[in-house]
């Protein structure tokens, strides 16, 4: 027999997958490809075939499974002109036919070959793909094009010699070929569901294995699904009788109560910023945490089940209080008790002194919701310096500026320092003095201004928790005197100040909780006690 020799081995996901090209290779042109003439179909395997092309739905893969894994049939995925209809983190698998396998010490192999097609590129996927194998990826794939998925099948004929643990094998043949058109669109785009609540009070609250409950409501389906009467499934803490299946993981249903903890099943690490991580598709089928993890509607077509990923809701779990109407309070006072504080100036309606509304709601400096927190402990209406300025919200520190020293109101600051009230001359400086930006967990981003030079505490990328001293109060930049400027706002330029950037995204509504006011949902105003509770 001519043919080559070897030492037996085996090998997880035998399909010599070429991985660099897949980790280096994205969408290849733009071209849109030719969609098949009306009335053609997805093309049916031979009669007796020897090795099936399958479609692997997004489920848990190795390094994070071990299977048995999905297949199904492609035909399950075939939309209008046979295009099947694909996503992120779909791949093909192998199925075993009817051919015969040998007997003896013959034996005989059939091996898969999948190339992808986008563009006038070919990304390989696979050369010797097998049944019984890991499913391989789909490379990324430009979702406004089709592609064309290629496969061949080949036999390969050894003589085995076991005493020895050689083979002999024949040169593969190539058995039978096809080929599929594909849209392969982001993870999501076929299905969304909704809660009956998005808004939480676990996180952040010190209760150790605190939870509340939600459930799906509904679902969304694409238009391309045909109505076909998909089910919702994913896996999460049912909630039975008023408790919590934790640890164990179950089903969950539609409208089925699942509970939401502190922690998720995506990165649990850093679940609370709310930030995608890219392991998290690998690890909890969705992008962000979100209480569930491998989230999917199941449906059929053509008589064979399908798949297809479900974009589940961003939820918020740090709120103090849910209020009747929005917004939802996520914020104690970013002070302490302590300090005399007051508020100067509040949001731009309030009936004594509020900041001005400048009209700009896309990017522009409009501070129409933020807040002068002044220390007054002598009462004397002059902010008084160095007092802790607390984090009023979990976040990641972002951005700052911590060694400015200049002052650019345009008459100088005034400022009180308990033993002698001081006014000082103006500066000349045209700087904006120190700041700490956060980014909250519902993306939304806290930012404090005026601090007194090099007292800030924490730096970019810290995690800081509600309750975190951020720095002291003090008057640096446009102060006329010390005091704490707060506002949040719903983006942030990382490149402000300038000459960077001069960007400033306009400010957003938020609502408070002090010892005044423990149900949260307070608005404060100008003249009205301050009693925090934070710290």
């Amino acid at each position: 027999m001519n043919g080559t020799a070897r030492v037996l081995s085996r090998r997880r996901g035998g399909a010599v997958v070429v991985a660099a090209l897949l980790l280096g290779l994205g969408a290849a042109g733009s071209a849109r490809a030719a969609e098949p003439p009306i009335g053609s179909t997805v093309p049916l395997p031979p009669a007796a075939p020897c090795l099936l092309l399958r479609i692997a739905p997004v489920q848990p893969l190795w390094p994070y499974s071990s299977g048995p894994y999905v297949l199904q049939h492609a035909s399950a995925y075939a939309g209008a002109y046979g295009i099947l209809l694909l996503e992120d983190g779909m791949g093909v698998g192998a199925a075993a036919g009817t051919c015969s396998t040998g007997s003896g010490n013959q034996e005989i192999r059939y091996g898969m070959s999948v190339d992808v097609v986008q563009g006038g590129s070919t990304i390989p996927v696979a050369v010797d793909l097998q049944a019984g194998e890991d499913p391989l990826p789909i490379p990324p794939l430009d979702p406004a094009s089709t592609a064309t998925i290629k496969f061949s099948v080949h036999k390969t004929t050894c003589v085995v010699l076991s005493s020895a643990q050689v083979e002999i094998c024949n040169p593969p043949t190539e058995l039978s070929s096809g080929s599929y058109v594909a849209l392969v669109k982001p993870r999501g785009s076929y299905a969304s569901a909704s809660y009956d609540r998005t808004v939480f009070t676990v996180a952040d609250n010190g209760v150790a294995g605190d939870w509340e409950a939600a459930k799906v409501t509904s679902l969304s389906l694409s238009s391309l699904l045909n109505d076909t009467g998909a089910t919702f499934t994913a896996h999460g803490y049912a909630v039975a009788n008023g408790a919590s299946s934790r640890p164990q993981v179950e089903t969950i249903s539609q409208s089925e109560t699942f509970a939401v903890y502190e922690d998720d099943f995506a990165s649990p690490v850093v679940a609370w910023t709310g930030l995608p991580d890219s392991q998290s598709p690998a690890k909890a089928g969705v992008a962000t945490p979100a209480g569930l993890e491998w989230p999917h509607v199941a449906g059929t077509r053509d008589g064979a089940t399908f798949w297809y990923s479900v974009k589940l809701p961003t939820i918020v779990r740090d709120a103090v209080t849910r209020c009747a109407s929005r917004p939802d309070t996520c914020y104690p006072l970013p002070f302490r008790a302590t300090g005399g504080w007051k508020l100067f100036n509040g949001n731009y309606d309030d009936p004594i002194s509020g900041h001005p509304d400048s009209g700009k709601t896309v990017v522009g400096n409009n501070q129409k919701y933020a807040f002068d927190f002044a220390p007054d402990a002598n009462n004397n209406n002059v902010g008084e310096i160095g007092q802790d300025i607390l984090a009023a919200r979990s976040g990641i520190v972002v951005d700052e500026q911590t060694a400015e020293t200049g002052n650019s109101w345009a008459t100088g600051p005034t400022v009180d320092y308990l033993f002698a009230t001081a006014h000082l001359p103006p500066s000349g400086y045209t700087g904006v003095g120190n700041f700490v930006v956060l980014r909250q967990i519902d993306g939304s981003y806290g930012v404090y201004w005026h601090f007194m030079p090099n007292t800030i505490t924490v730096g970019v990328g810290d995690y800081v928790k509600r309750g975190a001293v951020l720095g002291h109060d003090g008057y640096s930049g446009n102060a006329s005197t010390p005091h704490l400027h707060f506002d949040v706002r719903g983006n942030w330029d990382v490149a402000y100040p300038p000459p960077g950037s001069n960007t400033e995204y306009p400010t957003i509504p938020v609502r408070f909780q002090d010892a005044n006011h423990p149900g949260g949902c307070w608005l404060p105003r100008v003249g009205q006690p301050m009693a925090s509770n934070n710290g």
